[in-house]
């Protein structure tokens, strides 16, 4: 069998054993749209065969499929019907993208699977990397909700047991282009290998609240796109699952996982910019479908409530803002919480029962909310002046319901880390006696037991021991915390930035070396 142009038109034209070309099978003529209109295949074609397929037209299943690269997008999937010679056989324009108002589309790759009456379609667009499947013979098509990555040229493979397995595989083009998978029957497609991307920094890291069971990561990376990578062996291996080379996706700038993560609820939140605006999206399968949703300003910091509830924050010229949603960002209310933006947030460890919000911003300012983020007041209570310096990172102790114990942490250099008990307290308590000289720290992190992390922004020098994390193994000591500096397995030249904690297991970014460093 073979499609042939003389320039003009285009058909498909059959040989059987000596007969010669169309002599026992009548050849089919390509028309477009089922017009008449002529269609010349200047690039490519590819014809599929359904399981049932039969070369004598007498047995009713002399039926196979061709997909049409004209070049000039004129191109489409048709479904022949072979007739005996010299009736000519007859090819139907299956119009794939119509559902989308498009008349045409140019298709590189077409594959199949079943019979011809019931077969599974797949067709690998020519000028982009979308992929518009059919599960019925072509009588319905949809396509991909997250196409493979790619401009150009999507060439398909099914696997073997495609139609109860649903896995098959796609090769592109272009910028962005790699090797992707599906093993949802071609809804939604990861990228695997020879990904047309470069990696020049981690952006963000989130790892599973069930790690232990689960050993689920997901980091976010920029180099010449944004891409959200998830791996389920604790980073041993790693799958692109979204990025900015997917149509309305501009950039992304964070991650974080709900905190029912696992089982039946993986539920992945990413924010980030699309369409030229602050967007979010929300991933309730693990990262292999995405809903976006838009934003009052682009996020600065986030807290994940529940599979349904967040709290962002925001900056508007001249006041932080902080929103909440409870419908996965249907509605949003919000307050105004200092003038500068935020650069944290945390929850109380009982926020179900006391409703508890702490935030820290840019300008030295620690403010708290016992109203579900209601109202923010600064601590401590009345001051006028910021009482600390730069950057603030916030944490409250695992013991808050018991002792109103929080801490802070200044990026200044010098500045440290510090201690304040609502309630009681009249001033913010400086605790960390052991801070290198020049340290700036961030991004603390607490344990269940009430160790205290914070990563120190200068680079690691073991001879001299800096960088690296400070470490409390009791910060609500009511006589005072002792911090040791902690670099042992970490490079000279290292750059930490950012903590993330499970159990007794820690990671950081190293920004020098674009690494994670996991730390049991």
């Amino acid at each position: 069998m073979a499609l042939v142009t003389d320039e003009t038109n285009s058909f498909i034209t059959t040989r059987i054993g000596g007969a010669g070309w169309g002599q026992t099978v009548g050849d089919a003529r390509l028309d477009r749209d089922n017009s008449g209109a002529s269609v010349v295949v200047a690039v490519s074609a590819a014809i599929a065969f359904p399981d049932d397929y039969s070369a004598d037209p007498a047995t009713g299943v002399c039926v196979q499929f061709v997909a049409v690269d004209t070049g000039s997008g004129g191109g489409d999937v048709y479904v022949i019907y072979g007739l005996m010679a010299p009736t000519a056989s007859v090819a139907i324009d299956l119009n794939i993208g119509s559902g989308y108002g498009l008349g045409n589309i140019d298709v590189t790759s077409l594959q199949l699977s079943g019979p011809a009456a019931s077969c599974r379609l797949l067709a690998g667009a020519a000028a982009s990397g979308q992929v518009y499947r059919s599960p019925d013979g072509g009588a319905s098509w949809l396509r991909s909700a997250k196409e493979p990555t790619g401009q150009a040229q999507t060439y398909l493979l099914m696997a073997p047991d495609f139609i109860t397995g649903g896995k098959a595989y796609a090769a592109t083009s272009g910028s962005g282009s790699a090797f992707s998978v599906t093993v949802d029957g071609g809804a939604t497609w990861n990228q695997i290998g020879l990904i047309d991307t470069a990696i020049s920094s981690i952006v963000d890291l989130a790892v599973s609240p069930n790690y232990d069971q689960d050993s689920s990561l997901f980091m976010l990376t920029w180099g010449s796109q944004f891409s959200l990578w998830r791996s389920l062996d604790g980073g041993a291996s790693w799958q692109r699952v979204f990025s900015s080379s997917l149509a309305g996706v501009d950039s992304l700038d964070l991650v974080q996982l709900a905190p029912g993560y696992g089982g039946g609820h993986q539920v992945v939140f990413v924010a980030g910019s699309g369409g030229g605006a602050p967007a979010i999206w929300k991933s309730a399968d693990n990262g292999q479908s995405f809903i976006g949703r838009s934003v009052p300003l682009p996020v600065d910091q986030w807290l994940v409530t529940s599979d349904t509830s967040l709290f962002l924050s925001g900056f508007d010229g001249g006041n932080g803002l902080v929103f909440s949603t409870t419908n996965s960002g249907l509605i949003y209310s919000s307050s105004v919480v200092g003038s500068h933006p935020l650069t944290s947030l945390a929850l109380s460890p009982n926020y179900g029962q006391d409703g508890v919000v702490l935030a820290g911003n840019a300008n030295g300012w620690v403010y708290w909310s016992n109203d579900r983020g209601a109202s923010f007041e600064s601590l401590p209570p009345g001051a006028v002046l910021p009482p600390l310096s730069g950057n603030i990172s916030v944490a409250f102790d695992p013991q808050f319901s018991g002792n109103s114990t929080i801490y802070a942490a200044s990026d200044a250099p010098d500045a440290g880390i510090y201690r304040f008990v609502i309630g009681s307290s009249t001033g913010w308590q400086g605790i960390d006696g052991s801070l290198p000289s020049g340290g700036m720290v961030g991004g603390l992190a607490i344990s269940a037991e009430g160790t205290l992390y914070a990563a120190n922004f200068q680079q690691v020098d073991t001879a001299n021991q800096k960088g690296g994390l400070e470490r409390s193994l009791n910060p609500a000591h009511p006589l005072g915390a002792t911090f040791e500096t902690v670099i042992r397995g970490l490079d000279d030249g290292a750059t930490l930035w950012g903590l993330w904690l499970h159990g007794h297991q820690i990671w950081s970014i190293d920004t020098t070396k674009m690494v994670s460093y996991n730390k049991p």
